[in-house]
């Protein structure tokens, strides 16, 4: 399998950024080692007080990252069942308070992903239109005098497609009806009431290549960190394109 990633931008730099990347393992297995522990004691703390405290990992997660506090929340709920509530260490659940308890955390973990997700992709459609203006005024400054062709093409994909900095790509030759299917643009250019924009799921899509003699096709599937990313049609088609040219 090859691999190629389009980013521009490196956010990875920053501290939170890098525990953020781990968080989808970390606070499940806080989780876990947490009920794990406290099992001995469960009857001194109280079944209530550690599922309080699982809440407050779980709703922790998913203030950091949304998948992460998926995580969490499925581990929590298992967690608290299989080491606190009766009958111990057996997914079987008998109390009804324990049933809302265990309905709780994992509610609460979906909700707050659910928010944390929202607001992610607020953040990146605000950042991606703000860093396109400015580019493509950028482009416009470059193309007034001769330049090199490459580094035309670069200052083009950057003023045209902010989103797919959000976006890695992999060129993959097996198992490619797991994936939805990128239907390509049917021409070069769009009407300009066109809405030419797709929804990009965060289990990432393919667009096969359009030589029917080629078995592969162009995965592309959006940051863990930025779950599902909205991307042009056009680009992503002209992209693919190109790249099949390339790779004959």
């Amino acid at each position: 399998m090859k691999c190629t990633t389009l980013t521009v931008v490196d956010t990875n730099h920053s501290l939170f950024n890098k525990l953020a990347r781990y968080s989808v393992f970390v606070f499940p297995l806080t989780a876990f080692f947490f009920s794990w522990t406290t099992s001995s004691i469960t009857e001194s703390l109280g079944v209530a007080n550690l599922a309080l405290v699982l809440a407050i990992i779980t709703v922790t997660a998913g203030f950091i990252r949304w998948d992460a506090g998926i995580a969490t929340s499925l581990v929590a709920a298992t967690s608290l069942n299989f080491f606190h509530t009766e009958p111990i260490h057996s997914l079987r659940v008998t109390d009804s308070s324990d049933i809302i308890m265990i309905s709780l955390l994992i509610v609460i973990g979906l909700g707050v992903s659910a928010v944390t997700a929202s607001k992610v992709s607020h953040s990146v459609k605000n950042i991606t239109a703000e860093v396109t203006s400015s580019k493509k005024s950028e482009l416009q400054n470059v193309l007034s005098a001769p330049i090199p062709f490459s580094q035309a093409w670069t200052a083009a994909l950057q003023a045209e497609a902010q989103e797919l900095h959000h976006v890695t790509v992999f060129v993959i030759n097996d198992d490619l009806s797991a994936k939805p299917v990128i239907a390509r643009h049917p021409s070069t250019f769009t009407k300009p009431d066109t809405d030419d924009t797709f929804v990009l799921p965060a289990t990432g899509a393919i667009m096969r290549f359009s030589d029917p003699r080629a078995t592969g096709a162009v995965l592309f599937q959006p940051r863990p960190e930025v779950g599902s990313v909205t991307v042009s049609r056009q680009i992503v088609t002209s992209f693919v394109q190109q790249l099949e040219v390339a790779l004959r």
